[in-house]
């Protein structure tokens, strides 16, 4: 499936844009253009290409991008936090760019109103504009979705139990399933195992024998990411 859609509709409140007709389907194009290479560009392409290859969306990335739901827990501020919505910081650059590159000398990107009549933006006030909406996103991207995806790097479960299923195969309880899938690598006293049967918080299937009941395996369920803090526009 595609990335989770964008239109012309989401730029509503401090993104809005003017438009008539003919700029809206322009810039529905410059969305299905811009967007693949703005999540690359934060989060990698190999994530952007697993996005695109999965059906249906994984609830880790249904949670990366749209956020709600309950809220995490923060391993490092020992807190609940809610979760963050990628999709924000998304909106935020495509305004930024769509505002930069195609409002200048037309008027589909933000004007002041005087009166009845709507004056463009002058370029000291574009640029001020694009900046400053440009920083929202980053700033929020740099904080709370780097902050939500470091804490499951490396992230740790108690094993409860396991179970000698016979033929090397065992069952391993765990209360702590949270984004762990079939398929996924999983790391217990150091040797990586391959999952299978996963029952969300309750237990999965590896191929392996053990002479003691180890306590815990370690995964990355958001492993394909490559992320960095971005930098900011500087005034």
């Amino acid at each position: 499936m595609a990335l989770p859609i964008i239109t012309v509709s989401d730029f509503t409140g401090t993104i809005s844009t003017n438009q008539n007709e003919f700029r809206q389907v322009k810039q529905s194009s410059y969305i299905d253009t811009l967007y693949p290479q703005i999540v690359d560009n934060l989060l990698g392409v190999a994530f952007t290409t697993d996005v695109q290859n999965s059906d249906p969306l994984p609830q880790k990335y249904i949670d990366l991008f749209f956020g709600g739901g309950d809220p995490y827990f923060n391993l490092c501020q020992e807190k609940l936090l809610r979760k963050p919505v990628l999709l924000d910081t998304v909106k935020k650059i495509l305004y930024a760019y769509w505002v930069r590159d195609d409002s200048i000398n037309t008027t589909s990107g933000q004007s002041i109103n005087d009166v009845q009549n709507a004056v463009m933006l002058n370029r000291n006030q574009l640029h001020s504009d694009v900046a400053q909406r440009y920083n929202m996103g980053i700033l929020y991207f740099n904080s709370q979705v780097i902050d939500f995806l470091e804490n499951y790097k490396d992230y740790k479960s108690v094993i409860t139990g396991i179970n000698d299923l016979g033929g090397m195969l065992t069952e391993v309880l765990t209360t702590d399933t949270i984004y762990l899938a079939d398929g996924d690598a999983v790391l217990i006293g150091g040797n990586e195992y391959i999952v299978s049967n996963v029952v969300p918080n309750t237990s999965f299937r590896i191929t392996a024998t053990f002479l003691t009941v180890p306590t815990s395996f370690i995964y990355n369920p958001f492993e394909l990411l490559e992320y960095e803090c971005q930098k900011l526009i500087l005034f």
